[in-house]
């Protein structure tokens, strides 16, 4: 590197111009930088805003987005130091204020939680400015913490790779009209290949200011103890010996996934409407893909299915493995949000793998779901992409993926563990003898802090078949829709007018004969989601079974008692009619009766589809129900109880099959 600072100027231009030219990038393209007002963003900030006028562009097309988490103090007065600093490089600053409105996470959960804050605002502000890209000053340095940090958490390959140099964020950014409702926002890591010491250069040769986050050295993250460590004479030379592994599980991970995208495109298909994945396992044996294409195959299904920012961990892809791999396959499984069953009537050639409602989500994190009011007049708004799989062309062949031009390389394809791969690398002179153990040391160091969770509360849970099932009710108004469980878009609402006429009078719980010129059910009553009980399935089950005894309306609103209701009589023209109980199920369901010639054949047509479902498949359909808890409409079949009332239902995945563009190289 040249010594005098014009010379160190052209270089780091350089470098920078060919990282933003292999993403992609053109001076036209607007472009969003996550700044925190360190010497990272700042230098980031510094080398984007010099590339933009070098390439003919305008600062206009850059926005710095700063976020205030409100954790100290003086964040605040922080905050607006760095967007004065930031303005006089000629870009545009916004300071996003985070709030924290069941107070501030435990310091288990605090980084994570923060994280999640800071790309939520930071995207929905890119989405706002309609910022396409957005750069964060993610370096060299980080990437060597996250290798150590992974590494004592027994990662693979792929989480050895660190983080990638593009990528794809999908999140739910709801706005009035329930229009581009997920935002795919590119992601792109330019500064990974220039260390700390690199950054802190530019801003000096630069002439620019920076401040130091005190809690970046503060011991009670895991991130912070590395880097501490890495400061030390006996493990410094890592910095120099760590990035060309790191490089090579990069280039393993864009091998495996090639791999993955082909058995992808080969053995997995996505039932559109109810959004379960199904796994042809003769398809997958004939495939001769490599064993780690495979468990990339496997994490990508898990991960779409489960629609979770974050992959399942190796030992929950292993056991996920070997249940496919017996033969005869035993039965079902849960793991990692989803349940794992054989198709019916595909003698064990098919598996099912469909999201768990039993499965506990994570303590901390991004709300499940979003509701907000939208034209109930028509469900075009509701522009929802139909792509469910990854923009990123696939590859033809998977065979290729057991075939290296490097010999020293095909000796790691193997590899299943972190120790492994570190004492191949010392094989074949990539890692020093002093180097493998200072590493080993430390990873026997750092083991007790990662598995006490220190850094981070994003350990998932290792448990298969987590007990308790979970409670999701949400209130939807009428006239609203609802993203839930980051899959389904769904919404209902009245129809126009209806005439109730006693050839016409169906009322479910929660629904009111008030007169004949209004809707039965009221817009004010707003319903509830959850997923499909079993009570739910034993209700319809039980109208079909006891329709003989279910009674018409009489003329004068009054209905007669019934068996099946086990009700007594009772005026239905008064304001707010009582829910009944049937008495004939174990499970107590709240209802009222309705005319069974007028939805008879509806509930009939709904039950024979749920019955074509495998249970779990079942157990996962949302539902509207009143706020008694009695069943009104599964919105995936399209049936209601109530004549009146429109509901609407679209899968619509967050994450999509492959996780979206993604570039190690």
């Amino acid at each position: 590197m040249e010594t005098s600072e014009a010379g160190q100027k052209r270089e780091y231009d350089i470098l920078f111009a060919s990282r933003m030219a292999g993403a992609g990038l053109s001076s036209t393209t607007r472009i969003g930088i996550a700044v925190s007002g360190g010497a990272d963003s700042t230098a980031l900030c510094i080398l984007a805003s010099r590339w933009i006028l070098q390439n003919g562009g305008s600062s206009a097309n850059l926005l710095g987005l700063i976020v205030d988490h409100g954790l100290r103090i003086e964040s605040a007065s922080e905050a607006l130091a760095a967007q004065s600093r930031i303005a006089s490089l000629g870009i545009r600053c916004e300071i996003l204020k985070c709030f924290w409105p069941v107070g501030v996470p435990a310091h288990g959960h605090l980084q994570e939680a923060a994280r999640n804050a800071r790309y939520d605002l930071i995207q929905k502000a890119c989405k706002r400015n309609n910022m396409d890209v957005l750069l964060t000053a993610h370096h060299l340095d980080d990437q060597i913490e996250l290798f150590i940090i992974r590494s004592t958490r027994h990662s693979g390959l792929a989480g050895l790779a660190g983080m990638p140099f593009i990528s794809k964020l999908h999140r739910c950014i709801p706005e009035y009209g329930g229009k581009d409702v997920i935002h795919a926002l590119l992601l792109v890591r330019p500064l990974l290949g220039l260390s700390k010491n690199d950054l802190y250069k530019v801003c000096k040769i630069h002439d620019q200011l920076w401040v130091e986050d005190p809690t970046n050295k503060k011991p009670i993250f895991l991130r912070n103890v590395v880097r501490s460590i890495l400061t030390k004479p006996d493990f410094c030379m890592l910095r120099k010996e760590l990035p060309p592994l790191i490089i090579l599980c990069g280039n393993l991970r864009t091998l495996f996934d090639k791999g993955r995208d082909f058995l992808l495109r080969e053995a997995v298909s996505i039932d559109e409407v109810f959004g379960y994945v199904i796994l042809d396992l003769e398809k997958l044996k004939h495939a001769r893909a490599s064993e780690q294409s495979i468990k990339r195959m496997l994490v990508a299904v898990l991960q779409f299915v489960a629609q979770k920012e974050k992959p399942p961990r190796g030992n929950i892809v292993q056991s996920l493995v070997a249940h496919i791999n017996s033969n005869p396959l035993k039965g079902a499984l849960t793991l990692a949000g989803c349940n794992v069953c054989m198709e019916p009537g595909s003698k064990q050639s098919r598996i099912i793998i469909c999201a768990s409602c039993e499965s506990k989500l994570p303590a901390s994190g991004q709300p499940m779901n979003v509701v907000w009011t939208w034209d109930p007049g028509s469900c075009s708004e509701l522009c929802a992409p139909g792509l469910h799989r990854m923009e990123t062309s696939v590859a033809t062949t998977c065979i290729m993926d057991n075939k290296l031009g490097n010999d020293s390389t095909a000796r790691f394809m193997k590899v299943e563990s972190p120790l492994q791969f570190l004492t191949e690398a010392r094989e074949v002179g990539m890692l020093s003898e002093r180097s493998f153990v200072a590493l080993s040391e430390l990873m026997d160091k750092l083991s007790l802090k990662s598995s006490h969770n220190l850094e981070e509360g994003d350990l998932q849970k290792r448990h298969v078949g987590m007990g308790g099932r979970r409670s999701v009710d949400l209130e939807v108004p009428c006239g609203h829709a609802c993203y839930f469980m980051n899959r389904f878009w769904i919404a209902w609402g009245t129809r126009t007018k209806h005439q109730v006429t006693p050839c016409n009078q169906q009322l479910a719980q929660g629904c009111e004969l008030v007169s004949k010129e209004s809707s039965c059910m009221q817009p004010e009553r707003p319903l509830w989601i959850r997923y499909m009980e079993e009570k739910d399935w034993i209700f319809l089950s039980q109208c079909i079974e006891q329709k003989k005894n279910v009674r018409d309306l009489s003329s004068g609103g009054n209905y007669k008692e019934s068996s099946f209701w086990a009700a007594s009589r009772r005026d239905l023209t008064q304001q707010n009619a009582e829910s009944y109980k049937m008495n004939e199920t174990q499970h107590r369901v709240h209802a009222l009766p309705c005319c069974f010639s007028c939805w008879g054949k509806r509930v009939q047509d709904a039950v024979a589809k749920l019955k074509r479902m495998p249970v779990p498949v079942r157990r996962g359909l949302p539902v509207f129900v009143t706020s008694q808890g009695a069943l009104i409409s599964i919105p995936s079949l399209g049936f209601s109880l109530c004549p009146n009332i429109w509901v609407f239902s679209r899968f619509c995945p967050k994450v999509p099959l492959g996780g979206g563009t993604a570039s190690w190289l």
